[in-house]
């Protein structure tokens, strides 16, 4: 029986452009094979395995029964089995033929770049001569057509023809690479969650920062505001108080003191003389530079 069937969707992976070659396809996994009601396990991977291994498979650009080997574009070789903690695979790797890259450049190159930008839109069929079986009390036995139609099937691979390269992806649950390489994806993705994250609190502590400034220097502001406004009045004082001063010693002059003393009933000279300290000399000078001034004689 030979069973045609999409197994892997490509994603991204080990491309090789320079060497033209894709490493590590996935190119059969666990658990089933969707759209022909077959199931794969573990041993269905050990079938395949046996199969191709010490090969190498040829790989077409699209599946159709008319491919021969003049349509091949390349070669599957360096199979292999991984198994994680869901899934049991068969990998191997792509090497187009050097005839098909350059006869068919813009081809290469669209495969390439596709499988670099958007390996979701590749898929991998498988063309082999399987063997079905089901389990019944733990044995395995061959199903055929007198066989019960509501038991889980299992295919085994007799013989591997080819794994070509189609449009339409189907059941590898994990895309065209190894787990290992899912994994990766998954953490530079958490990777690129988390430095999202780091600088959404970034930007917020720094808007916070930012508003708590803004307010500090409207406050100061508003401080520099009122001393200013405290500083005109000082000096709008000051100067009142300069005219009342001049005033007050225009005034001094030009009368004599009202309030007789000990020290007015002196003589200018005897006041002078009595001073004790220049200070008090000079504010007796102040006191009488009016009446001085009337009764100063340049010529004696």
């Amino acid at each position: 029986m030979i069973i045609n069937f999409k197994e892997a969707k490509l994603a991204e992976g080990n491309i090789d452009r320079e060497n033209s070659m894709i490493k590590g396809v996935s190119l059969i996994s666990t658990p089933e094979a969707k759209g022909h009601n077959l199931s794969i396990d573990e041993a269905s991977i050990d079938s395949f395995l046996s199969a191709v291994d010490g090969k190498q498979i040829k790989a077409y650009y699209t599946h159709s029964p008319e491919n021969d080997a003049l349509d091949s574009i390349g070669l599957w070789s360096n199979f292999r089995k991984e198994q994680d903690e869901q899934y049991t695979k068969l990998l191997g790797d792509f090497t187009a033929l050097k005839a098909w890259r350059d006869n068919n450049p813009k081809d290469f190159e669209m495969l390439f770049e596709l499988a670099e930008k958007a390996p979701e839109a590749f898929g991998v069929s498988a063309e082999f001569q399987a063997e079905l079986i089901y389990y019944e009390d733990g044995e395995a036995k061959q199903f055929d057509k007198d066989s019960e139609s509501d038991v889980e099937v299992f295919a085994r691979a007799k013989e591997v023809s080819a794994f070509s390269i189609v449009a339409s992806p189907a059941s590898n649950p994990t895309g065209l690479f190894a787990e290992a390489k899912q994994d990766e994806m998954q953490k530079q993705f958490a990777e690129t969650i988390e430095a999202k994250e780091s600088l959404a609190l970034e930007l917020k502590t720094t808007q916070e920062n930012f508003e708590i400034l803004a307010k500090k220097h409207s406050e100061l502001e508003e401080e520099n505001k009122k001393l200013s406004e405290k500083l005109e009045s000082k000096k709008e004082e000051a100067e009142k108080w300069q005219i009342k001063y001049a005033k007050f010693i225009d005034e001094m002059g030009s009368d004599p003191v009202d309030a007789p003393t000990e020290i007015e009933q002196k003589t200018f000279e005897e006041q002078l003389q009595a001073c004790s300290s220049w200070a008090e000399k000079n504010q007796l000078i102040k006191q009488n530079m009016g009446k001085l001034m009337q009764t100063w004689n340049p010529n004696n």
